[in-house]
């Protein structure tokens, strides 16, 4: 491929600091992240709607109205959609396990939705320090790929610098969501007593 190495490079810098913005404020850009997507998908179907039934003005007024409601609804789905994602994937493992027992593989994706709704921080703070993790791995291979690094050397480097982030990414998440828990206790309490 005919790619210019600064392009690599950069693309691997991007990666980088992407990866290292996601292991460390990952949850909150989860968030972020869900709110525009909702955004994009109701100001979309709000445009179609708006100018399939009414005119031009009738799709901008229905994008506007539509992003709006789409950012709420998936701000509200940020959480959930984590929980509902690892049911949906114990239920297709469990199936092809237990040979398409349905009524048990249900019971079991039933339950671990259940239990993940509770453990739904932990969850978000794995996953995205995960997704840190990985593109700060290829973000390493990138950058030590343009400056000619050994690949033994460069691969170790990669594995060793992933999984330092994903733990300390992992670790700081946790302890900003039980901060974040307990302030939010102390205003109950504090309301309640008022």
């Amino acid at each position: 491929m005919n790619i210019d190495p600064v392009i690599i490079l950069i693309f691997g810098v991007a990666l980088i600091i992407l990866g290292i913005v996601f292991a460390f404020a990952g949850r909150k850009v989860w968030h972020m992240l869900m709110v525009l997507i909702g955004a994009l998908m109701g100001g979309l179907i709000g445009l179609f709607i708006g100018y399939y039934y009414f005119s031009t003005y009738g799709g901008l007024v229905g994008g506007i109205v539509g992003s709006y409601l789409g950012s709420l609804i998936f701000r509200y789905v940020a959480e959930s959609a984590v929980p509902v994602a690892l049911a949906i994937l114990v239920f297709l493992i469990s199936y092809i396990v237990l040979n398409g027992n349905l009524i048990l593989c249900g019971a079991i994706a039933i339950t671990v939705l259940i239990l993940a709704f509770f453990i739904v921080d932990v969850l978000l703070s794995l996953l995205t320090s995960a997704i840190g993790a990985i593109l700060t791995f290829f973000g390493i291979i990138f950058v030590g790929g343009y400056y000619s690094y050994p690949p033994e050397e460069l691969i170790q480097l990669s594995i060793l610098v992933s999984l330092l982030l994903f733990v300390s990414g992992l670790i700081l998440q946790m302890i900003i969501a039980h901060e974040e828990r307990a302030e939010l206790k102390a205003r109950l309490t504090k309301h309640k007593q008022q």
